[in-house]
């Protein structure tokens, strides 16, 4: 064999595999459309189970058939119809058929004829191999093959999608000819039972459920004796709903049933015959244990759930329909106790038709109850019943408050909440406190109490307890029941008091502060001298002397309100000044005459001056204090990029080396990245409209804000970012790293600057030029700002610039914000601080935020506009490290937040907080 014959073999194999994938997809195709016409025929006349097996024969044969007839071009394909075929793919020419005639003529082999008849063949076997794999397969009749089997596939599609239900069934029936297959219809057929039985001579009670449209002709009963016997018909009775009816009497022998309705029929059921005895009856009575001290508790078998507490003792009473030798119950246990062998208790009868079974609850499981009658036969259907456990659970032990870490000076009052509830009854409650470098004391709040429910509320006197500031003191309540198994002892979590200094209070104070309530607070006694002023003017002297009770009012909470901040104390003042004058306005007011009138608004004019004094200086500080913020802003951003850059740094090292462990790693510092820029976009424009919005008497802040700005925009920091997330887009780590670290000096080099506000971003302090008095307040205020993003006036010992121990985004709606710190977020309790809404400071003495010596909250779970504990834990899922937490606080740190999320440090010093 020479190549051009292996060439043109290899090619009529290829098109046989053709022809044969023509064969299959055509004989598919056609056997489908047969199965559809059938399918449409069993739909519209349901064919009957004698003659659905002669059509799947039919069927199979027809397939045969089509499978034979489509086989017949593979079975006729020689080597010269496969060069025919090959030269119709080539085109006009016919190289591969003369090379073939060529090669099969016999003649005499002269040198030119060999030359002539090689040059032939080399040509065929040549057009041969060009032909791709494609081009050797019969693509005209495969694809008219494929696309007729499509067509058949999308009729079905259809069908399926239009009813799946009718080609579900019908393809049942047709392809399981001897299967027990209803003809289809809508109509459901729910037999019960789904396995019906009956004991020997008994009559046998069915009943189906008919769903899916109407009942056209009503529903019959349909019974023979076997598959091949004669089918009996009865009427079946309409029960409602849909539901209907038939009773079979005196069934001694097994017999098979069905329900139809016109051409539309239940499955065929087997309706057996039981000779065993029967339970008519089950009568349960549950002895619960002593202590649980409950009664006993009767009930017939299906009325109730059988529920016992461990210990309980069960009696089960059983009737049947013959004379009784005795009965058992076994006790399963549940899969996952299945180490644990089922428990059978025997009990005797006398020959009655009754028997009594008693056992103990001793835990869930599967009941059986069986019976014997007198010839030693069991009971076809035991009675089968599930025990489950009523749980004994331990007390709910519940210490609302203090919940998690509460913060509170030692003058404070922190609110006690306890509840705790049982499902029986508690015994003892008792409340355990414990004071670091302290024994556990103990104090017992209630003794055999009985009642399901306890709750305490009270207040814990923190100068009582004798505390001191760095001091924690920890708290938990224990709980019994009365389970003698010494199980029902529960307790609460553990709340934790952390004692802290009035500074440390002045300093969280000054952080939750935000410039919309300080403000507010500057504004309080102006509008209500306003408010005041205004009654006056109106003559109506019932409006003016409730607008003076609320001045007082106001003015007295103002006077002895927490100050925070060292211009507050002007408020104060005069604060104290307004309540005193309210007052003696009050006293004047009911007999004064018009001249006395006229005074008052004089006074008040003078109080008003003063008062749009204060509101104006309130308003300038916080002026400058939204620079200040964007200042401290500023910090944090390039803390931020410091972090970040850092760890660039150590992720380009390792990439250059070749350790590729942590390089998608990139991706996460590219989205931290892109949170810098984000910020630093907002930033630069926020900072320009702080700065215009300053007074005229702040030019040189102004100016030096503005140059601050000018120079931000200029140092290519936010061209530094963009194109460091470019390069991170490439996942280009080291160029990533050079941009992040452009950045980074650009902002070393703002913050090393000579501008006065930047040094102030630096150091914490004012050096800009400011009036008299508000120097100390605006250090307040930027101290508070750095230390809700988590920075203080200047880096700790072992932390780096701008490093905090945690960070999240707190809650400002009710004028405090909690960012940063984690602990900014924990309840405080200390010296009254009145909260101010931005709109309406009248409000302020009716939203306090804490009172003096009295320890009223200041940010509590239970109040809607606090942060709960909850809410600290989800905004610090990060690792915490001990280095830039104060070393007083470490221990209610590694408590609060648990061992896996705290970082140790190696620093033995830290600067107070």
């Amino acid at each position: 064999m020479n190549s051009f014959d292996s060439a043109l073999s290899r090619f009529a194999a290829l098109w046989r595999l053709g022809l044969l994938l023509v064969a299959v997809l055509m004989t598919l195709a056609m056997g489908g459309l047969v199965l559809l016409l059938l399918g449409g025929f069993d739909f519209v006349a349901p064919l009957s189970d004698e003659v659905r097996p002669v059509v799947f024969m039919a069927w199979c044969s027809v397939l045969v058939l089509l499978a034979l007839s489509h086989l017949l071009p593979l079975l006729r394909l020689n080597r010269a119809r496969a060069a025919a075929h090959a030269d119709e793919t080539l085109g006009a020419r016919r190289p591969v058929t003369t090379a073939l005639e060529v090669s099969q003529q016999q003649a005499e082999a002269t040198p030119l004829r060999q030359f002539l008849v090689d040059k032939l063949l080399w040509d065929g076997e040549r057009e041969i191999e060009a032909l791709s794999f494609f081009s050797m397969l019969p693509r005209r009749s495969i694809r008219r093959a494929a696309l007729t089997s499509l067509a058949v596939l999308l009729v079905f599609a259809a069908l399926c999608v239009a009813n799946f239900a009718a080609v579900k069934t019908i393809s049942a029936r047709l392809l399981h000819p001897y299967a027990d297959v209803p003809p289809y219809s809508p109509l459901q057929f729910e037999v019960t039972p789904a396995r019906p039985k009956v004991v020997y001579g008994a009559d046998a009670e069915l009943e189906v459920r008919v769903t899916g449209g109407a009942v056209p002709e009503g529903v019959v009963l349909l019974t023979r004796e076997d598959a091949g016997a004669p089918v009996s018909t009865a009427g079946a009775f309409a029960m409602g709903g849909g539901r209907f009816g038939q009773r079979l009497q005196r069934v001694t022998q097994p017999v098979q049933i069905a329900f139809a309705a016109g051409a539309a029929r239940s499955p065929w059921l087997t309706v057996d015959v039981m000779r065993q005895p029967r339970v008519e009856s089950v009568m349960l009575k549950i002895i619960p244990p002593a202590y649980s001290k409950r009664p006993a508790r009767e009930f017939a078998l299906g009325t109730s759930e059988l529920v016992a507490l461990a210990g309980s003792e069960v009696e089960a009473r059983i009737t049947s329909n013959r004379p009784l030798s005795g009965g058992e119950v076994t006790l399963t246990p549940p899969r996952s106790l299945s180490r644990d062998k089922p428990e059978t208790v025997v009990a005797r009868a006398s020959g009655g038709r009754e028997v009594t079974l008693r056992w103990k609850v001793k835990s869930p499981c599967l009941v059986r109850l069986d019976l014997k009658d007198i010839t030693g036969a069991s009971s076809a259907a035991p009675v089968e019943l599930e025990q489950k456990m009523l749980p004994d659970n331990p007390p709910v032990v519940s210490l609302e408050s203090p919940a998690g870490v509460t913060l509170a000076t030692p003058e404070s009052e922190v609110p006690l909440k306890i509840e705790v509830e049982d499902d029986l009854g508690l015994a003892r409650i008792d409340l355990v406190r414990k004071l670091t470098g302290f024994r556990d004391r103990g104090r017992r709040l209630t003794e055999d109490a009985a009642d399901q429910v306890y709750a305490l509320d009270e207040k814990l006197e923190m100068k009582k307890l004798g505390v001191e500031p760095g001091q924690t003191l920890e708290l938990h309540a224990e709980a019994h029941d009365h389970n003698p198994t010494l199980m029902g002892i529960a307790s609460s979590s553990v709340g934790r008091i952390q004692v802290i200094s009035t500074e440390d209070y002045a300093e969280l104070m000054q952080a939750r502060t935000t410039l919309k309530e300080f403000q507010a607070r500057f504004s309080a006694l102006n509008e209500a001298v306003q408010q005041v002023r205004e009654s006056l003017d109106s003559g109506d002297r019932a409006a003016a002397q409730q607008a003076m009770q609320q001045a007082q009012e106001l003015a007295e909470a103002m006077a002895k309100d927490f100050q925070a901040f060292d211009a507050e104390k002007q408020v104060a003042q005069e604060a104290q000044k307004i309540a005193q004058m309210m007052q003696g306005m009050q006293q004047r007011l009911a007999g004064g005459s018009k001249e006395e009138m006229e005074k008052m608004k004089q006074e008040l004019g003078e109080a008003a001056r003063r008062t749009q004094d204060l509101k104006d200086k309130g308003k300038q500080l916080a002026e400058i204090g939204r620079v200040l913020e964007m200042a401290a802003e500023f910090k944090s951003m390039h803390a931020q990029q410091q972090r970040l850059t850092k760890q660039l740094e150590e992720l380009a090292r390792e990439i250059m080396i070749g350790d590729m462990r942590n390089a998608a790693k990139l991706d996460k510092l590219a989205r931290q990245q892109q949170a810098v820029l984000d910020r630093w976009k907002q930033w630069l424009p926020e900072l320009r409209a702080a700065a215009e919005a300053l007074p005229a008497s702040e030019g040189e802040l102004k100016k030096e804000s503005l140059d601050f700005a000018n120079a931000a925009e200029s140092a290519g920091i936010q061209r530094s970012m963009e194109t460091a997330m470019q390069q991170a887009k490439k996942d280009n780590t080291p160029n990533t790293f050079v941009n992040s670290q452009l950045a980074l000096v650009g902002m070393d080099t703002l913050m090393n600057s000579d501008n006065k506000l930047c040094q102030s971003c630096k150091s914490g302090g004012i050096h800009f030029m400011t009036k008299e008095g508000l120097s100390e307040t605006l250090a307040q205020m930027l101290a508070g700002m750095c230390k809700r993003r988590g920075m203080g006036k200047g880096e700790k010992p072992g932390q780096q610039p701008g490093q905090s121990p945690a960070g999240g985004d707190g809650d400002n709606g009710d004028g405090f914000s909690t960012e940063g710190d984690p602990m900014l977020n924990a309840p405080v309790y200390g010296p009254e601080r009145m909260a101010f809404n931005d709109d309406s400071s009248m409000r302020g003495n009716h939203n306090s935020r804490g009172k003096s010596g009295q320890g009223q909250i200041v940010v509590t779970p239970q109040r809607a506009d606090s942060i709960s504990t909850e809410a600290v834990r989800a905004a610090a899922k990060r690792q915490i490290s001990l280095r830039d937490v104060p070393e007083r606080y470490r221990e209610a740190v590694r408590k609060f937040y648990g061992e896996d999320a705290v970082l140790e440090t190696s620093s033995s010093k830290e600067a107070k907080p």
